[in-house]
């Protein structure tokens, strides 16, 4: 083969891989598509018990204003409606322990209450973009999630699909 063909050969096959790699690129940053946001409703639906028993948990503790788990080791953090903010607070009841492990092992990130919302964070990026389920404990409707820009309302009274992006979000306000 002449020189010439072989430079072409490669760069033909450089840019393909370029291309793909540019597409996956852009899905990876924006998330997942409306396809797998329709799957969503199936995981939901497969994990509305544990959400529920999160719900319960989370709505009990009388003095906490703000909540966050993100790991399995029985604690959270804990911010309670005098300002006070407490690390490492222990989740003494077995059962919710299990429960966060179950979720945690099923895909999702963190759990968390703000104020009237409990939600479930289920997928995120590095750029501020996360999705997930939502919980408004005051059947308002109204959301207290950061850069939230968009709801979904599910089939279950007061639970939403939250997508939050802090780059959108910026834009718009």
């Amino acid at each position: 083969m002449k020189k010439k063909t072989v430079i072409k050969i490669v760069a033909g096959i450089v840019v393909f891989w370029l291309v793909v790699i540019s597409i996956c690129c852009v899905r990876w940053y924006n998330g997942p598509s409306r396809a797998i946001e329709i799957f969503e409703d199936e995981i939901f639906e497969r994990d509305y018990r544990e959400l529920v028993k999160m719900v319960d948990f989370l709505d009990s503790l009388e003095d906490v204003e703000d909540a966050y788990i993100d790991s399995t080791d029985s604690t959270m953090l804990v911010e309670n409606k005098d300002g006070q903010i407490v690390k490492d607070a222990e989740i003494s009841d077995e059962d919710v322990v299990l429960t966060v492990s179950v979720l945690m092992k099923k895909g999702y990130y963190s759990i968390a209450k703000n104020s009237n919302t409990i939600y479930f964070e289920r997928w995120r990026n590095p750029f501020g973009c996360s999705k997930g389920f939502a919980f408004s404990s005051d059947s308002s409707g109204e959301l207290d999630i950061q850069y939230l820009i968009g709801v979904m309302v599910l089939d279950k009274t007061d639970w939403y699909y939250y997508i939050s992006d802090y780059e959108m979000w910026r834009v718009m306000n």
